[in-house]
């Protein structure tokens, strides 16, 4: 009785960690995220993230956007366990990916007329690619070489 009991608090543990290996993001999450760059200059974006995927002007102000897609959806799978007076018993749950949309995330930038200073930076798309994307600062700066 007592290895079960070990047995299933193994397994809850296990299962706590690996749902807390995928990243959940909330807006209010990416929005503070974002805030960390706005300080930034264009060139420093640009050395960050890289080229962008689009520019245009609108109404004097110059936009540059960075459009990332994630199609990769992967499957999941989930096991229980109970026990009864009478044993043990186990189940194992399999989700796939079926009609699963893509998820988007466009990370834009308002530059001013010499397109050198980020007047501001925005957002929209799926939260969790978004939040992916926009790393603590002090991650993205250690990941990138000087």
């Amino acid at each position: 009785m007592v290895l079960i009991r070990s047995y299933n608090k193994s397994l809850s543990l296990l299962a706590l960690v690996v749902l807390t290996g995928c990243a959940s993001f909330s807006p209010q999450e990416v929005d503070q995220r974002l805030a960390e760059y706005k300080t930034f200059e264009f060139a420093k974006l640009l050395q960050l993230w890289g080229v962008p995927t689009k520019q245009y002007e609108l109404d004097n102000r110059f936009y540059v956007e960075w459009h990332n897609i994630d199609n990769q959806h992967t499957t999941s799978f989930s096991l229980g366990t109970s026990t009864s007076g009478r044993g043990w018993f186990g189940g194992l749950g399999v989700t796939l990916p079926i009609n699963s949309s893509e998820d988007t995330c466009v990370r834009r930038a308002i530059l001013n007329q010499n397109k050198k200073q980020v007047l501001d930076l925005q957002w929209e798309g799926d939260s969790d690619l978004c939040g992916e994307l926009i790393k603590p600062l002090s991650q993205e700066v250690a990941d990138k070489p000087s």
